[in-house]
């Protein structure tokens, strides 16, 4: 093991040799393999950094210590090209490196920094001259092959053992400075450069999937079958507010690039499981080995700056907080997606019956619902919360029972159910992933042989085409009396032919994703089934 010096305490809170290393981190590789007993291909699972940029920033410390400070623009390059071989040599097989980037100003001229990580991080072997005959090797832009500008027929694929190259994202920065230098325009985004080792690499997009409803179209409470339960795949432009510089609450110490704690959960939700291992060789204050620990990973990284280092327990501590407040709020990216969820597979199961009644075959002789007898669909679907928002939940069973008027006959619920069958062999029926049980009854045989399997205090009842919240809520007793007269209980209830539907499943919910309503009022009828009460 390495001399607990040299590691920064983190409350004893993290195994040994984990934590934030007051060193150099160009001799990562050295480091590390006095901390652990095995470092090749089989310690770091994802590494989110940003470097030091060449000579345009002093960071405060030894110039000579400071990657790039004072170097020539290509030897700050090759200390670059060094410390990402050594962050691929410490990387197991399925990990990846994430680097946030932008290009500078310098005399006069753009340099494409990111361009040029990119190159370096997929040559890590710097092969820059032909093996056969010498001469220097040029670069199929498209493949990444190096082959000889002599054309001797010699090929070389720097990518076997180096950094791949998979995406660019952009960071929208949101906020920046309100001025800029003369010639150039506000600089409000950077790029994060995506790498990873082999193209089979850990990428769980389903675990970033963004879970605010109004990110979506307006249209999405009539159409859940369309959205992912947990949400959208994010875009590759990013809006995330670059922390206030000097903002940590109680801290005064000022970084050049503060990272939002946001894109960490990010990445980290896409690459890493709980007790895998997150690193940074350009720790900065600290934040990616903060917000990373709490969020159950083992946190490594290095930093040159004591001040930096020393003031990361207080950063820690004020991230643990944050994190702590959060999941008690149930503000964390989990648990809006798992409350997305919810919402997603409730609307669903509400929404078949409509999607069944709008898959009738189209030779059916009569779509017309109030002729068929349909006044009223039960759906007893799944509210289990555990399971509605558990992100492996694929598919729900739910049990529907389609009411028909007392006056139609079992040739007549024969009818209806043969077209409802053919409707879940259907499209959109056939692609929705519900496991329905049907059943066609009149009222009368629905109270004496189905009625128990839909017991409930109340049912909330989805009525007029609408299925995001309830109209109202009615015992069975007073549905029994009110639907005593159908053409009534149609008038108030049924819109573009559709009958109301009557489920254990509570929904409230607009197209921002936001409560409707507070409360919910019942209906209910006198002796003689012919009064609502108003709500």
């Amino acid at each position: 093991m390495t001399d607990s010096s040299l590691i920064r305490p983190v409350d004893g809170e993290v195994p040994d040799g984990y934590g934030f290393y007051n060193e150099d981190t160009r001799n990562l590789y050295e480091t590390l393999s006095k901390a652990f007993t095995d470092v090749d291909d089989a310690l770091v699972d994802v590494t989110i950094t940003s470097p030091p940029y060449a000579d345009v920033k002093d960071y405060g410390y030894d110039e000579e210590l400071q990657v790039g400070l004072g170097d020539d623009y290509e030897d700050y390059l090759e200390e670059l090209r060094d410390i990402y071989k050594q962050t691929y040599d410490v990387t197991k097989p399925d990990g990846s490196l994430w680097v946030v980037v932008n290009t500078f100003k310098k005399g006069g001229r753009t340099v494409r920094l990111p361009t040029d990580i990119a190159d370096v991080c997929e040559n890590l072997e710097d092969k820059t001259t032909c093996d056969e005959c010498g001469a220097p090797l040029d670069k199929d832009r498209e493949t990444g092959i190096l082959y000889c500008s002599d054309d001797c027929g010699f090929e070389y694929d720097a990518t076997e053992g180096s950094w791949v190259l998979q995406d660019i994202v952009i960071w929208d920065k949101v906020r920046a400075l309100p001025y800029s230098g003369t010639g150039k325009f506000r600089n409000v985004f950077e790029y994060i450069l995506c790498f990873s080792k082999q193209n089979d690499f850990h990428f769980d997009l389903d675990k970033i999937r963004i879970a605010d409803p109004a990110e979506f179209k307006d249209w999405w409470i009539d159409y859940p079958e369309r959205y992912h339960p947990r949400g959208m795949v994010p875009d590759n432009i990013w809006e995330m507010v670059t922390p206030t510089q000097g903002g940590w609450s109680d801290m005064t110490i000022d970084h050049p690039a503060p990272f939002p704690r946001e894109l960490v959960e990010r990445i980290v939700h896409l690459t890493t499981e709980p007790d895998d291992v997150v690193f940074d060789p350009f720790g900065g204050t600290g934040t990616v080995l903060g917000q990373s620990e709490a969020m159950g990973r083992w946190p490594l990284g290095f930093e040159l700056s004591e001040e930096f280092v020393e003031a990361y327990p207080d950063l820690r501590g004020e991230i643990f907080e944050e994190w702590d407040e959060r999941r008690e709020e149930s503000h964390t990216l989990q648990d809006r997606q798992a409350q997305l969820a919810k919402k997603v597979w409730r609307l669903r199961q509400l929404i078949y019956p409509r999607k069944l009644l709008q898959s009738f075959p189209d030779d059916a002789e009569d779509r017309d619902m109030s002729n068929l007898g349909i006044n009223t669909i039960f759906v007893s679907g799944e509210r289990d919360s555990s399971v509605l928002g558990d992100r492996d939940t694929e598919r729900v069973s739910s049990s529907i029972a389609v009411v028909l008027d007392d006056d139609m006959d079992s040739s007549d619920c024969r009818h209806v159910e043969e077209l409802l069958q053919r409707s879940q062999e259907n499209e959109p029926c056939s692609d929705m992933p519900i496991d329905a049980e049907l059943s066609v009854l009149t009222v009368s045989e629905f109270l004496d042989e189905a009625a128990g399997d839909y017991e409930s205090d109340s049912h909330y009842v989805y009525n007029k085409n609408s299925f995001n919240y309830p109209a109202g809520k009615v015992s069975l007793d007073d549905w029994t009396k009110l639907v005593a007269n159908p053409d009534s209980w149609r008038e108030k209830h049924v819109a573009y032919s559709y009958p109301p539907v009557l489920s254990n499943l509570y929904i409230n919910v607009d197209e921002d994703g936001k409560e409707v309503a507070n409360e919910i009022e019942p209906f209910t009828a006198d002796s003689a089934g012919a009064r609502i009460t108003d709500f």
